[in-house]
Order: C-alpha cells, then sequence, then structure tokens
C-alpha cells in the first residue's frame, strides 16, 4: 500500500510459485527470495521468485563471535523493505574491510537500529530487547525469537536500546534467516559482556535449528 501496489492476490500466489521452485530444484538447503515490483502501469505487480543454494556462515564464526562497527544510519528514516539498500551494503563492506563482520546503524537519537541486511537483540537481566523497528522493517526471524522468548523464560521488551547498555552482563545478537542468530563480543571498538559467546545466543539458534520455524 505504501508504494502504491496491490499485492493481495500476487502474495498469495508467490507462495505457491515458490513452493513450485523448491520442488524443482529437488532436495537440499535453498535460500528463496521474493520480489514484487510495480509492474505495468495498471497492472498487477510483477513477481519474481530466485531460488540460490544456502551458504550459512561457518560454525567457527559461531563459536568466537563476531565484532561489528556502530554507525549513524546512512538514509534517514528507513521506510518498506526494498532493494534500494546499497548504502547499507556499501557500510557493511567498508565495516569488513577493517575486520568487523557487521555495521549496525543507530538512529537520530544515538539508539541501536538494525544491521545491513539483519536485526539486532540484546539479553540482558532475564530481558530480551528489541530495537523497535523504523518503518516496520522487523525481520521473520526477530518476530519469531519475540515469539518464543516467553516460554523460555524470557521477558520481551521493544524499545529504544543505548551503546552503553552493551557492559556487564549483556549479550548482543545479529538475526536474520541466514544468519540465525549470530552472538556480537565487539560493538564499536568496545567488548560487548564478557568478550566471548553466551548462552542465551546459542540456546536461541538451537530453538531454530531444532525445527522451531
Amino acid at each position: 500500500q505504501r508504494l502504491g501496489m496491490d499485492a493481495r492476490e500476487p502474495l498469495a500466489r508467490l507462495r505457491e510459485e515458490a513452493e513450485v521452485a523448491l520442488r524443482r530444484v529437488g532436495p537440499g538447503e535453498w535460500l528463496v527470495r521474493l520480489l514484487l515490483s510495480r509492474g505495468e502501469p495498471g497492472g498487477q505487480p510483477t513477481r519474481v521468485v530466485l531460488v540460490e543454494p544456502l551458504v550459512p556462515p561457518a560454525e567457527e564464526v559461531y563459536l568466537r563471535g563476531v565484532s561489528v562497527e556502530l554507525h549513524p544510519h546512512p538514509g534517514g528514516t528507513l521506510g518498506p523493505k526494498t532493494l534500494a539498500y546499497l548504502p547499507h551494503l556499501l557500510a557493511r563492506d567498508q565495516a569488513r574491510s577493517r575486520g568487523a563482520e557487521e555495521v549496525i546503524f543507530l538512529d537520530e537519537d544515538g539508539y541501536l537500529g538494525q544491521g545491513s541486511t539483519c536485526n539486532v537483540l540484546l539479553a540482558r537481566k532475564g530481558k530480551l530487547i528489541a530495537p523497535a523497528p523504523a518503518g516496520g522493517r522487523a525481520g521473520v526471524t526477530r518476530r519469531f525469537l519475540l515469539e518464543v522468548a516467553p516460554a523460555l523464560g524470557w521477558t520481551v521488551e521493544v524499545r529504544g536500546i543505548r551503546p552503553e547498555e552493551l557492559g556487564e552482563g549483556a549479550e548482543l545478537m545479529l538475526c536474520s534467516t541466514i544468519r540465525e542468530v549470530m552472538p556480537v563480543v565487539r560493538a564499536g571498538g568496545r567488548v560487548v559482556g564478557s568478550g566471548s559467546p553466551g548462552a542465551t545466543a546459542r540456546g536461541l539458534r538451537e530453538v531454530l535449528r531444532r525445527g522451531g520455524w
């Protein structure tokens, strides 16, 4: 609606077409990207289903954790999730050239927002905290983890997260369909929590891996 598209029928058809595509490629782990464009003027949106082999991060990354850089968001307020995220990817690539795995963008008030292609979660004092998603960019992995967290004994909060909260007793995590739940051990040059991957990230990833999807 925000982009001027009537996507109700195309969304239902995308699910069917994705299932057909997966049957064609056969068994295995696959990454499916579903795209909608505005299509011809006055017509239905154009549907695109992309299927490619899933290449997850190496297991050693989860054992050692990753470093992230903190940056002001390059494009102002976030809008709908579109393919126009080149500034996000450039910031991530620059961070990787300096030895970091990812970049976490800060909003105009200095609160943690999201990564270039992932969401952020913070575990602290029995709470699982998620930044309020600007523009509605809340990933499906984030949503699932927040839904199951209470059954795992966590109190869920959705609010702003200050970088100062990443000190002792904190676990910062990146989450996405491909990354699952990845522990962050350094952020903005500072140690997060104990400086080692914690039990929360490991436990939440196991929930996903047990087929919680």
